[in-house]
């Protein structure tokens, strides 16, 4: 699929149906049943206490919109380094291994 990067420029993405998609089914609701599963081992006080910051919140926003780290590094004026970075902390905090997972989780939880 082809997206427009910050500048305009087309690009190729392969997140972003994914991503798309993993919005979509959290917004409507619709979870599947290993997915409520490991939400559902998150106690509500460890849920609760899930936080991400102002940044992190922001990037896994861009990764919902399909950009790629590239992307998002020259949107924030960071490097695509301090991306990836951020990103492991994203995956770290809310249990998950990839981009899809982070964004559904972020947006089950209401981090996004």
């Amino acid at each position: 699929m082809m997206t427009l990067n910050a500048n305009g420029k087309a690009y190729r993405s392969r997140y972003t149906r994914r991503h798309a998609a993993a919005v979509d089914t959290a917004r409507r609701g619709e979870h599947d049943r290993q997915e409520i599963g490991s939400i559902a081992n998150l106690s509500a006080s460890s849920s609760s206490a899930i936080s991400l910051s102002v940044r992190e919140r922001l990037i896994v926003l861009l990764m919902a919109r399909g950009l790629s780290d590239n992307a998002i590094a020259h949107r924030l004026s960071v490097t695509p380094g301090t991306v990836r970075s951020n990103a492991k902390r994203i995956y770290s905090k809310l249990a998950v291994q990839t981009r899809a997972q982070a964004v559904y989780r972020a947006a089950i939880l209401g981090l996004i």
